[in-house]
């Protein structure tokens, strides 16, 4: 997980896109699959809301395992049904189709 630190706060990035919707804290957690990232979810808070403690890290985390597992679940019927069709696609090919799907 990826959380907002003070120097991130003082950078030029993080005025332009968070300061000015009132978002003080703020982090990304990853979503995973066999394959490695295929995305996130961020969490924000405003200016007054707390900063995320342990617990918000422990809930958050066991969310994004949980999503990661059911979209990895939802994927295999997909994988596992490919026709003779799609033989003919190199490697990278096939990559790119199951990261769209």
């Amino acid at each position: 997980m990826l959380a907002i630190s003070s120097t991130l706060v003082k950078s030029e990035i993080y005025q332009y896109l968070f300061q000015g919707y009132g978002i003080a804290h703020g982090m990304v957690a990853p979503l995973v699959d066999n394959s490695g990232l295929i995305g996130g979810i961020y969490f924000m808070r405003g200016d007054n809301f707390a900063p995320f403690c342990d617990a918000d890290l422990i809930r958050i985390s066991t969310l994004c395992q949980h999503l990661s597992v059911r979209l990895a679940t939802l994927r295999l019927p997909w994988i596992a049904s490919r026709s003779a069709n799609v033989e003919c696609l190199t490697h990278r090919e096939m990559e790119i189709i199951e990261l769209v799907a």
